[in-house]
C-alpha cells in the first residue's frame, strides 16, 4: 500500500496562502498579466514588469508569483496534479492548527481552489516563469555558492626579545569567503600578499571583460545571455 503523500509549508509560505486567499482578484490579474510576460533575467524583474503591467503594487503581485512558483515546482517534483496538491497544501496548513487560518482564510482558500489549480496548470515548461526558475536552478547549481567575500587588512608588528618595542610591521590581506553547500554554510579564510591581491584584482577585471564578450556574441546570435547580478552595486 502506497505511503499518503505529505508536504509541509512554512510559516513563511502560509502566509503568501493567506494573501492568495484574502484577495483571489489578485491571483487573476497577475495570472493574465503573466500571458504576455517577456523572459526576463530575475524574479525582481518579473516582480516589477507585473506591477507595472497591472497597476499593483510590489508587495501584492510578489507573494502571488512566489507562491505559484513554488507550487509547480514543488507539484511537478512530486509527479501529483495541481488540483491533488492543492489538497495537500490545504492539509499541510491544517496541520499547522493556526488561528488565522481557521477562522479567517481556510474558507477563502478553499473557495479558490478552482482558481489557483488553474493558475498552476497554466505554468507549462515553457512559461516566463518556469524557464525564469530554470534559469535561477542553472546559475547556482554548483557544488559551492559564493555568498559573500571581503578582504581584511591588517597590521603584525614584530617585536624585540623582550617585547619593549617594535622593530618592524608587516602589512598582510586576509580574504574571507562565504559559501554555501547543499543547504550548509561555511567560511574559508586565504593570506594574501601583496601580488595575490594585484593578481586577484587582474582576475577579477578579465573574468568581467570575458563575460562582456561572450554576451555580446550570444546577443548577436540572438541566444538572450544572462549574467546573474551584473546591475546589483554594493
Amino acid at each position: 500500500m502506497a505511503n499518503k503523500r505529505v508536504i509541509e509549508v512554512s510559516d513563511y509560505a502560509a502566509r503568501d496562502v493567506f494573501f492568495i486567499a484574502r484577495h483571489p482578484d489578485v491571483l487573476g490579474k497577475v495570472l493574465v498579466a503573466l500571458r504576455d510576460a517577456p523572459l526576463l533575467d530575475a524574479f525582481q524583474d518579473i516582480f516589477e514588469w507585473v506591477s507595472d503591467k497591472t497597476g499593483l503594487a510590489d508587495q501584492e503581485v510578489t507573494p502571488v508569483i512566489r507562491s505559484l512558483m513554488n507550487f509547480h515546482h514543488i507539484a511537478t517534483s512530486m509527479k501529483v496534479g495541481p488540483t491533488s496538491f492543492f489538497d495537500l497544501v490545504t492539509e499541510a496548513i491544517d496541520r499547522k492548527n493556526l488561528e488565522e487560518w481557521r477562522t479567517e482564510c481556510r474558507e477563502k482558500w478553499l473557495a479558490a481552489k478552482p482558481a489557483v489549480s488553474a493558475a498552476i496548470e497554466e505554468l507549462t515548461l515553457d512559461h516566463p516563469l518556469t524557464l525564469l526558475n530554470k534559469v535561477s536552478e542553472l546559475t547556482y547549481a554548483h557544488q559551492r555558492v559564493l555568498n559573500s567575500s571581503r578582504i581584511i587588512t591588517d597590521v603584525r608588528p614584530v617585536f624585540r626579545t623582550d617585547a619593549t618595542s617594535v622593530v618592524k610591521s608587516i602589512v598582510i590581506h586576509k580574504l574571507l569567503i562565504d559559501h554555501s553547500s547543499g543547504g550548509s554554510k561555511s567560511r574559508t579564510e586565504y593570506a594574501l600578499d601583496a601580488a595575490d591581491v594585484a593578481e586577484l584584482k587582474r582576475q577579477c577585471i578579465r573574468a568581467e571583460e570575458k563575460a562582456a564578450a561572450i554576451k555580446a556574441l550570444l546577443a548577436k546570435a540572438d541566444m538572450n545571455p544572462v549574467v546573474p547580478q551584473e546591475d546589483t552595486n554594493e
